[in-house]
């Protein structure tokens, strides 16, 4: 099998960005599977995208560029390296 890649964008809350339209709008434009998902912690409401796919270069420029959102709100999982 190929390398799996998930990239989790976390901190919309701050940026005024809705995960759910971010997703989707992520979703058309690199043709990719995307998801929304609770952060942990019992009190935290706050949500992050996840974004799958070989997109990394292109999603951190995206976002950066277009929303603004700083590289270290963005994080990249090889889901092929062993735990």
């Amino acid at each position: 099998g190929g390398r799996k890649y998930v990239t989790r964008v976390s901190g919309l809350e701050i940026f005024n960005i809705d995960p759910e339209q971010l997703a989707h709008d992520l979703q058309r434009l690199f043709a990719c599977s995307t998801s929304v998902a609770e952060l942990p912690g019992k009190n935290n409401t706050n949500q992050e995208v996840h974004v799958q796919g070989h997109v990394i270069k292109e999603l951190g420029e995206y976002l950066t560029s277009h929303y603004k959102i700083p590289k270290k709100y963005i994080e990249v999982m090889d889901k092929t390296k062993p735990k």
